[in-house]
């Protein structure tokens, strides 16, 4: 039990009416919610009294005390990987506060932080939010138009860049933002007039005094703003979601209890955008328990993944959906020039393996699954996940930020990696529920809330189907400069309101049916879900990258399809030419063509035909006949981050798609 002096206090004011000195003290508030970037709110009310409220900057602190000179930090230098201890971390990071400070970095204005994932982003986060400011990662596929748009909302006075290329976005748009008082460039030697680079600033920082820096943090309190995450903009200028240290630490350590993350023993691979609140919420959960973080080299996402993982070995692996397909493509692909006996030894395993979480999530066990799993695990299994650098991970495998299609789930499961799914959203700190191995991972399921946070159903229907709504310690504060929109976001009970449609299961926990805004209205008034549709038609035909189902005010669904293709091994957009996987199922229709610009110019018979029939077969299991797609289109491209159809988690942006393609779904509908 806390004794009088060390209990927490909801107002900010201890024993006697005494004041609490930060970097832990929690300053009076009004309300739960607010808009403005100077405000603190009350901490809403948990069960939780394992987690005590403190800083992110204590939590570092603490990590430092206590792991010293265990890594912290790793990346690659000139083709070799180097580490940087616990007790380096921090003391960087105090170098980078104070060199923040110096520049003039006041209370309640943010850094902003447009770079690839590397211990300079890192460091400017924490280093950010040491010196009393605000961290806010900027995507680095923001245009400037975009880039000012975060900048002005976030009240920035610092902006970190990676390199010339993106220096150039903020010089463009620098005019625009007065109190912009410096821009850092991480790579390379600054030629540009005023901008500092990485090294100059940690000059900077090695020479100042430890007294500003002190007064910061004794400034600080864990109910006030301390990051700023940028929804994706999928329907409109991004949003800045405002996120308290209460906010980081208690949904970390809620989530690292479910993980049972050992202490000094976790290795974890950045590689997703740390502008995302699932890529951020690990790290600083790694941070808390000694983990060490290893950052990716830049073309990880260009064809290097493998090749980091088998150094790393993490003890974790996070992929959104479209990266575990990736794996899987890459898998198929090899298994099709393999020996006979190496098909039969997967097909075999898939098999076994299968079975065995069956069983294992029925809480049923028989012979079969007692004996064969071992022997197909050493022969097949292991190996399959030593060369995918997965074999630490044990059953930490996960997924999130978008809804995985179940035949990716139940591939890898044949090969005894249990994918789960987690849900969450960036208003709510990250995942709010996460599914466990073997219950989660052979349905579409996103499993239990996390400890000491809550899950409802709002309204539900006959089908014990309504909107998926939470509460806890881990909701945002608030939409930054916009109370209309964070009102809209909480229901009249103070729940956040996450705008997806689903159900609890007793045994499945969370399970997603569909989203409220994902919803496309027929002319003839039915209600269409968008996602469980689209998914059918990608299950059927495992060639088509992206669906995009058209209708909405229209007599019929139509569907905009892309063919999967290879990507540029330089920027990692997609070519022209079709993948392996592609090809071969265009050979076995008895189609020559290796292209998508050759589909569309020659539009060979057998392969709009076979389309058709995949899609005939997935309005079989349609509910009814306006649920049932009545023609394609196949796009020139398939999608990419870069131009701009999908989100930083790889999500499609429909209204862009909608957009940029009206001419084609004009066309499908001008004789109706």
């Amino acid at each position: 039990m806390m004794n009088e002096n060390t209990k927490p206090y909801r107002n900010g004011v201890g024993p006697a009416g005494k004041s609490m000195i930060g970097p832990d003290a929690l300053v009076p508030a009004a309300s739960t919610i607010c808009s403005s970037i100077r405000d603190a709110v009350q901490i809403r009310k948990s069960d939780d009294f394992a987690t005590p409220y403190i800083s992110m900057t204590t939590c570092l602190q603490q990590s430092a005390d206590k792991y010293e000179d265990h890594p912290a930090l790793g990346w690659k230098i000139d083709d070799k990987w180097t580490t940087m201890s616990y007790r380096i971390f921090y003391k960087t990071v105090r170098t980078v506060a104070k060199a923040f400070l110096k520049l003039g970095l006041e209370k309640y204005h943010s850094v902003c932080i447009l770079g690839i994932n590397s211990p300079e982003w890192l460091l400017s986060s924490f280093g950010a939010i040491f010196a009393g400011g605000i961290q806010a990662g900027i995507y680095t596929t923001n245009s400037p138009e975009a880039c000012l748009h975060c900048l002005k909302k976030s009240y920035a006075q610092i902006v970190v860049v990676q390199n010339g290329m993106q220096l150039e976005k903020i010089l463009k748009i620098r005019h625009e933002v007065p109190d912009l008082k410096a821009i850092i460039q991480i790579e390379g030697n600054p030629s540009k007039p005023g901008v500092i680079s990485w090294k100059e600033l940690i000059e900077i920082g090695e020479k100042e005094s430890e007294v500003a820096l002190q007064s910061a943090i004794h400034n600080t309190a864990i109910n006030e703003c301390c990051a700023i995450l940028f929804t994706s903009g999928t329907t409109g200028p991004a949003k800045g979601v405002m996120l308290n240290h209460d906010n980081l630490v208690f949904l970390a350590k809620s989530l690292g209890a479910v993980l049972n993350f050992r202490e000094k023993s976790e290795r974890v691979l950045s590689y997703l955008p740390l502008s995302h609140i699932a890529e951020m919420i690990i790290l600083f959960l790694c941070v808390q328990v000694g983990g060490t973080i290893y950052f990716a080299d830049p073309n990880v996402l260009k064809g290097t993944l493998i090749e980091n993982l088998r150094h790393i070995k993490p003890t974790l692996f996070f992929g959104v959906p479209r990266i575990w397909e990736k794996l899987k493509e890459g898998i198929e692909t090899k298994l099709k020039s393999a020996p006979l006996i190496k098909k039969w030894l997967l097909y075999g395993t898939s098999s076994v393996m299968t079975h065995k979480y069956k069983q294992m999530s029925s809480g049923y066990s028989v012979p079969l699954v007692n004996k064969l799993p071992t022997l197909f695990q050493y022969l097949v299994c292991n190996k399959v996940k030593e060369g995918l650098g997965l074999s630490e991970c044990q059953m930490n495998f996960f997924s999130g930020a978008a809804p995985m299609m179940l035949d990716v789930k139940q591939f890898f499961a044949g090969l005894d990696i249990p994918i789960t799914e987690a849900y969450g959203m960036s208003e709510s700190t990250g995942p709010m529920t996460i599914s466990r191995a073997p219950t989660g991972c052979l349905v579409r399921c996103c499993g239990q809330a996390l400890p000491h946070l809550e899950v409802k159903i709002k309204k539900p229907d006959s089908d014990d189907e309504g909107e998926i709504c939470t509460y806890g310690r881990h909701l945002f504060m608030g939409y930054i400069d916009d109370l209309e929109k964070t009102k809209e976001s909480l229901d009249e009970e103070g729940w956040l309101r996450t705008g997806d449609k689903g159900k609890l299961d007793p045994v499945y926990g969370l399970m997603i049916t569909g989203r409220f805004k994902d919803i496309i209205i027929t002319a003839g008034g039915e209600n269409i879900p968008t996602g469980l549709i689209e998914e059918t038609i990608k299950s059927e035909l495992p060639v088509i990258s992206q669906a995009v189902l058209i209708g909405d005010a229209r007599k019929y669904l139509t569907v905009l399809i892309t063919l999967k293709t290879l990507l540029d091994k330089d920027n990692g957009a997609p070519l022209d030419e079709l993948d392996a996987v592609t090809k071969h199922w265009c050979r076995s229709l008895g189609s020559q063509c290796g292209t998508v610009s050759e589909i569309l110019q020659k539009k060979p018979k057998e392969i709009y035909q076979a389309i058709d029939d995949g899609i005939h077969e997935a309005n079989k299991k349609a509910i009814s006949n306006a649920q049932r797609v009545q023609k394609f289109r196949i796009l020139p491209k398939d999608f990419s981050i870069n131009s701009g159809e999908l989100g930083p988690t790889m999500k499609v942006k429909r209204q862009v798609v909608l957009d940029r393609y009206k001419d084609v779904i004009e066309d499908m509908y001008k004789d109706a």
